[in-house]
């Protein structure tokens, strides 16, 4: 069952046109600011992985021409109101970060002190965990320090009461570079003070800090290379980065449905679960120097992460792009167990559309939008079928990705078949063999591999003998 935060609803609900980009700030506000003014359909007890994100779109937001005033001011408000006095600050070992906290109030931490040096225990550990995730993504890994102001080497952490809410990376002031445009920033990050369940957290404390702090600082780094990259990236490869810092946690198996049940929509619809493609490509493409190589190249080249992920595999891989690097994707997430590292322990594999056990099947079709897969799957009634006939074909000028996974009987393990498809498109047949004897299922996966082009038609039909 999947389980939303309010910022994921109000993201639903502006991508498929229920509200305009108006509302959409306005609801954004009230989520992270002041949630009992949020409309009761938006409100949820899920917390907010990272309000991140939203934040950067509000702030974008406020510099439209056709932004609402009223709106406007209420952004301004909010946002300069924020951060809390808080009165005490602890420095991290290595120097670099400065935790700001409070012992009392509405703010405070825990005040467990067990080594009795004066600070609570649980800043101390903020701070270790931010140290960590520094000393891996940046001096170990070579991705880009976060921006620091003139005269400043330290990096503000708040621990505050974010009622709900993992933790929040605020840009402070930005810099436009002489690359392609682009900005980048400075910023801080919050972090919640306590991670109480009763705040909706359903790890421990100790946990939610560990990937938070490598979360939040994979946004810190992501400004010092583009700020205007898309949403979908930054969620995507800082839950990647949390996983590759405290990979024992596993917080991002609560957002895998959005990419495995939802296959039909677009890659940049899978925000958290968006994870799972970063995954495939760090597994299969380079590791993390895959990452950072997109990064640079959005540093370098490109605003659009779309764009950049599809430059750095062409660069590293000349036969390969974004969109045949997808179409393997797609196919991987048939059987996950089968071709993520973790994937055996995710327990969920991609949503089929369609499931045939009566032949001939005459007249099957589908729409795809672009970077979208579907997945139809076909049994045999009985296993005296020895062949499965499929005749596939898609509509014209759309880069199509058409593939058969044959899941065997005696292990659950499926053999892939690319169908090779030219850009006109056209009919394709292929037949398989031994179905029912040794394979007892076989799916097929039409996608879109096109970076734009929506609404791509195909049609299919099957037979046996």
């Amino acid at each position: 069952m999947r389980i939303n935060s309010s910022i994921d609803m109000i993201r639903s609900a502006y991508c498929d046109s229920a509200i305009d980009e108006h509302t959409k700030i306005l609801f954004y506000l009230r989520s992270l600011f002041d949630k009992n003014r949020l409309p009761q359909e938006y409100a949820s007890v899920s917390p907010i992985k990272s309000g991140t994100t939203a934040v950067e779109e509000i702030y974008r937001y406020i510099r439209k021409r056709n932004a609402r005033r009223d709106i406007v001011k209420a952004a301004i408000r909010y946002l300069s109101a924020y951060i809390p006095d808080l009165r005490e600050s602890y420095t991290s070992r290595s120097g670099y970060f400065t935790i700001h906290y409070s012992t009392s109030g509405p703010h405070a931490v825990p005040a467990a002190d067990i080594n009795g040096n004066g600070v609570p225990d649980y800043v101390e550990f903020a701070g270790e965990c931010l140290d960590y995730s520094r000393e891996l993504t940046c001096n170990t890994r070579g991705f880009r320090y976060p921006v620091s102001e003139a005269g400043g080497g330290k990096f503000d952490i708040y621990l505050m009461d974010l009622q709900g809410k993992y933790g929040i990376t605020f840009p402070s002031r930005y810099h436009n570079t002489k690359n392609i445009g682009q900005r980048i920033a400075s910023c801080y990050i919050s972090m919640d003070n306590s991670y109480s369940s009763d705040k909706g957290f359903k790890k421990k404390w100790d946990d939610c800090m560990r990937v938070t702090a490598a979360h939040e600082f994979f946004h810190a780094v992501q400004n010092a290379y583009n700020v205007d990259a898309d949403s979908w990236w930054k969620e995507a490869s800082a839950t990647w980065n949390e996983d590759e810092a405290y990979d024992g946690v596993n917080d991002y198996f609560q957002y895998l449905d959005r990419v495995f049940s939802y296959p039909e929509k677009p890659l940049e619809n899978s925000s958290y679960g968006g994870v799972v493609f970063a995954k495939y490509i760090s597994e299969n493409y380079g590791g993390y120097q895959m990452i950072r190589r997109i990064w640079e190249k959005q540093y370098s080249s490109y605003r659009n992460s779309i764009n950049a992920i599809d430059a750095a595999i062409a660069e590293a891989y000349p036969e390969k792009g974004i969109g045949s690097v997808y179409n393997e994707f797609t196919a991987c997430n048939y059987n996950p167990a089968q071709y993520y590292r973790e994937g055996s322990q995710w327990k969920i594999s991609a949503a089929v559309q369609n499931t045939y056990e009566k032949y001939p099947v005459s007249s099957g079709d589908g729409r795809l939008s672009h970077l979208s897969a579907h997945y139809k799957v076909f049994k045999p009634a009985s296993p005296r079928y020895r062949t499965l006939k499929l005749s596939i074909n898609g509509s014209k000028n759309v880069k199509w990705g058409f593939k058969l996974l044959k899941r065997r009987r005696s292990d659950d393990m499926c053999e892939e078949i690319y169908i090779p498809c030219k850009d006109d498109s056209g009919v394709y047949e292929i037949s398989c063999g031994s179905f029912g004897e040794t394979y007892k299922e076989v799916c097929l996966i039409p996608a879109n591999l096109d970076k734009e082009y929506d609404n791509a038609g195909y049609t299919y039909s099957a037979f046996v003998e």
